[in-house]
């Protein structure tokens, strides 16, 4: 949902609409998804909150499931936020 909510937010055009098992999609151009991607996973797991579960040392795993995240949302998170590295420098 937080993927779907950030292509409304980033204002994102709507390219064509796909019908899959009878349900409705809208499709974006590569980029557009790429984005919306990065955005909901931003809101779904804002780099302070990865901070404190790093703190905590905690990975992946136990980030997705104190969060409610699928365990591939919280590994894309935990590394490209570089929350890991800036707390191992610490």
């Amino acid at each position: 949902m937080a993927h779907e909510l950030s292509h409304l937010v980033l204002k994102h055009d709507l390219t064509e609409i796909r019908e899959v098992n009878g349900m409705p999609f809208r499709t974006c151009r590569p980029d557009e998804e790429e984005q919306a991607t990065a955005f909901g996973g931003t809101l779904m797991l804002p780099r302070p909150l990865l901070l404190g579960a790093v703190r905590r040392q905690w990975g992946p795993a136990q980030i997705a499931e104190h969060y409610g995240v699928t365990e591939e949302m919280a590994r894309y998170r935990y590394n490209t936020t570089g929350v890991a590295k800036q707390v191992r420098g610490r």
